[in-house]
């Protein structure tokens, strides 16, 4: 019985590092939208202190990291890591 429960924690620690993927990409892209936003409203104040470049290119950046994080999410559902590990768990049922 208590290999059962070693079982579980092991799904239960690669569930938590998949979400812990996802919470990251999620808030990347907000800061994107809120950036983005925040450089619209400001683009005139920062052109002249020569900050405008700095920020399209932390912009481009975290865009860039954020696809990163979204292509290896859809790897793993498409090749069934998340899905296994979720019929493992009980969660699913067919």
């Amino acid at each position: 019985m208590h290999w059962r429960v070693e079982a579980r924690c092991i799904h239960m620690n690669k569930k938590l590092r998949r979400i812990l993927w996802v919470i990251p990409n999620i808030c990347f892209y907000l800061i994107i939208i809120f950036l983005s936003i925040w450089l619209a409203i400001n683009i005139d104040r920062l052109e002249p202190i020569n900050r405008l470049d700095l920020f399209v290119f932390m912009i481009i950046l975290i865009l860039g990291v954020s696809l990163l994080g979204t292509y290896r999410i859809i790897y793993w559902i498409r090749t069934g890591q998340l899905y296994e590990e979720m019929m493992i768990s009980g969660r699913i049922l067919n």
